[in-house]
């Protein structure tokens, strides 16, 4: 795991190489740990806030939430049909049959999803972040750096912050990766435009120019970790809360 994700819980398509699904109650533990830290983030910072963890501000925390909760549940279905407990009776004309293999690519298609849905909605979190604060002197600095409304994005937003020494460095650097890798799979079908060695947050992640990016299944689970206490550390930058 990154560290990032250490340190807080002391506190196209990507070449996603062999889906292997190891021991299925530690596959199962990663995405329940996952949706439990960001209902855990969700509720101390709605209690920080003095609002509803339902909040627009926090939506990020129930997306990301929500999609670790329904691949938990598609990991037990897959014990469930490895073991046969659960059958299917489908003509034998049925084209693709459901099958384990099938399964396994699932679960590992929806776990980036579950990095890239849960980017958008920090972004959408933040946008309305900047809009409720709107009258605080560090966001009107920053709205004042963007010309048009449109243009205020996640990226637009960590910039500024970063510029007016809202986040260290070091977590600056962190968001930095995420929208790289955000934008190779998204914008350039998942080809890398640079080499990047031993730089990443998280091992499970490998680029190397003019090849598709390698990420594996615990990879997009870091990275979606991060996501979740990077937002946190810039909410509560906003409002000048503690840390933790």
């Amino acid at each position: 795991m990154s560290d990032i994700v250490s340190e807080t819980r002391v506190e196209g398509h990507a070449n996603e190489g062999r889906p292997i699904i190891e021991d299925i109650e530690e596959v199962k533990g990663y995405f329940s740990g996952l949706w439990s830290d960001a209902e855990d983030c969700q509720k101390r910072l709605a209690l920080q806030l003095g609002c509803s963890q339902y909040d627009p501000r926090l939506s990020v925390y129930t997306v990301v939430r929500n999609s670790a909760m329904n691949i938990h549940a598609l990991v037990s279905f897959y014990d469930l049909f490895k073991s046969g407990r659960v059958q299917f009776n489908m003509p034998e004309s049925t084209p693709n049959p459901i099958d384990l293999a099938y399964i396994k690519i699932k679960i590992l298609r929806d776990t980036r999803l579950m990095f890239i849905d849960g980017l958008s909605a920090a972004e959408y979190s933040a946008k309305r972040t900047i809009m409720v604060k709107a009258s605080a002197p560090i966001i009107k600095i920053i709205l004042r750096k963007v010309k048009r409304p449109g243009q205020l994005d996640l990226e637009s937003i960590v910039d500024l912050s970063y510029n007016n020494e809202l986040i260290p460095v070091r977590e600056y650097d962190h968001w930095n990766e995420i929208f790289d890798i955000r934008d190779c799979l998204l914008y350039n079908n998942s080809i890398a435009d640079t080499t990047r060695k031993d730089d990443f947050s998280t091992p499970s992640i490998r680029m190397k120019k003019g090849q598709r990016i390698i990420i594996s299944r615990d990879g997009y689970i870091d990275l979606t970790y991060n996501i979740i206490y990077l937002y946190a550390y810039l909410l509560r930058a906003f409002y000048g809360l503690t840390r933790h």
